[in-house]
């Protein structure tokens, strides 16, 4: 009995191992640098018309774009080199808009599909045999970017040239793509495409460098969207670079034309930032709120860009909500002064008091080793005006920024301290030193009174001499 209980718990274990590494791969894969290609036998011969055994494969990549509702398609159609080249590309055109149309039948939207015949061109395999030929006979699909609708994944296979990348990160973040369904964590380096969302938790934060040098830096438990660097040229676009959902964004811009700008909007308002470096942020009841620490900064409300809009000049912010034009800008608070530690060349390292005079109800106090503050060491948002943080070897950046009484934040001051190890105090030394002087005393005694005990102590009193040294210093 025991023996067939042994035996079943095997073969249940070897079933489940089993079935685990039969796990198939996603069948559908539109990543940049991806594409699906479908074979000829789509269709019958000189026939645009779909196979039925290939229907169950096209409804389940119907319902696979229906949980993606931000994937955009190109499909184009291909046959081999046999017959009138004319004829080909009519047949070609027929067979992607048959995919086309069974798709639109299944739910997905016709603005999201786009299809191409090219007949014999750009085969694949050679056209000299059968199994060339169908090979060449073909239909591919491939993904492009929902807001300028390029192509994700070029004729050699290489991935669109992404709008930036994460080039900084203080975990948790998350993101979400128009490919995914599911929020994924996010990686360091991670390329960033139109459309792509970021989702910091408590005390993350994230900087996002673009291929135009433009740089942002998400605030912790904040949420953007990133439609591209670029203005949209179609029409039905959002004219907007980045969206704020929720939380704050820190962007610096630099070295751009005066043509240039970054479009960044909220739920109330829009914002153009030229070669300007600001503080933008959503408040806990969804006002946007604006601070501009360099240049200038335009922006309007939403509901009524002609009344609304409005430019904030250099240290002066505003507040705009919903259906409403924007606060008249006030000054952005004053910096707190730092008191202590001041003057000191360097600090040792320990558990270290940081004491400030604020001029504002809150205070931003910040401790890191990178001067853009992408992963503080410490970081605090509160009415205090001191901290104890405990630094260890190595230069360290303090940073502190004042915020009002309605959220709007100043420049920041930075401070940079080199924080070194302590010096042993001397005392630590002195049983050493007791030690060393007491075997002298023992040894000289030994000799002068010609008694070996005595030269033995001596002996003693070097070796935990030399204990006692090495026990005090490491």
């Amino acid at each position: 009995m025991k023996q067939r209980l042994l035996l079943m718990c095997c073969c249940a274990i070897c079933a489940v191992t089993l079935v685990v590494g039969l796990q198939a791969p996603p069948r559908f894969d539109l990543r940049p640098g991806k594409k699906l290609t479908v074979k000829g036998n789509m269709f019958g011969a000189g026939s645009a018309v779909l196979a039925a055994s290939e229907i169950v494969w096209l409804k389940e990549f119907a319902d696979y774009l229906v949980e993606r509702p931000n994937l955009y398609l190109v499909i184009t159609g291909y046959t081999d080199n046999q017959g009138d080249s004319l004829a080909n590309k009519r047949l070609s055109e027929a067979r992607a808009k048959s995919v086309q149309e069974y798709l639109i039948r299944n739910g997905i939207d016709a603005a999201r599909l786009k299809t191409f015949g090219k007949g014999s061109e750009s085969p694949i395999a050679s056209n000299e045999t059968d199994e060339g030929r169908a090979l060449n006979r073909r239909v591919e699909i491939i993904a492009t970017s929902p807001f300028t609708e390029r192509p994700l994944t070029n004729a050699n296979g290489k991935a669109l040239t992404p709008e930036g990348r994460i080039t900084a990160m203080l975990p948790p973040v998350r993101s979400l793509t128009p490919w995914e369904t599911e929020w994924m964590p996010t990686r360091l380096g991670e390329s960033i495409y139109e459309y792509h969302r970021l989702e910091t938790g408590v005390k993350a934060r994230a900087e996002i460098t673009f291929s135009n040098k433009h740089r942002i830096q998400i605030a912790e438990q904040s949420q953007v969207v990133i439609y591209g660097k670029g203005a949209s040229p179609l029409a039905g676009k959002p004219n907007e670079q980045l969206r704020l959902v929720q939380g704050g964004l820190w962007v610096n811009i630099q070295s751009l034309q005066q043509t240039e700008a970054l479009r960044i909007s909220t739920n109330t308002g829009e914002f153009a930032l030229g070669k300007s470096s600001a503080k933008i942020e959503v408040d806990s009841a969804a006002q946007a709120l604006l601070s501009v620490h360099s240049g200038n900064v335009s922006l309007k409300n939403s509901a009524d860009s002609a009344a609304g809009a409005m430019t904030v000049p250099e240290n002066f912010g505003t507040r705009m909500a919903a259906h409403s034009a924007p606060e008249k800008p006030r000054p952005l608070p004053l910096v707190p002064q730092l008191l202590e530690p001041l003057g000191i060349d360097s600090l040792s390292a320990g558990n270290l008091i940081f004491i400030w005079r604020k001029y504002s109800p809150r205070a931003r106090f910040e401790v890191s080793q990178t001067i853009t503050f992408d992963k503080p060491l410490y970081a605090s948002l509160s009415t205090k005006d001191s901290a104890h943080v405990l630094l260890s070897e190595g230069e360290w950046y303090v940073r502190l920024a004042g915020i009002d009484s309605i959220g709007l934040e100043s420049k920041s001051s930075i401070y940079l301290f080199h924080v070194v190890t302590p010096p042993e105090p001397p005392r630590f030394y002195v049983l050493t030193l007791l030690l060393f002087i007491s075997a002298v005393g023992a040894g000289w005694w030994g000799e002068m009174t010609k008694q070996p005990r005595v030269a033995l102590w001596s002996l003693a009193l070097v070796l935990t001499g030399c204990a006692s040294f090495f026990f005090l210093r490491w």
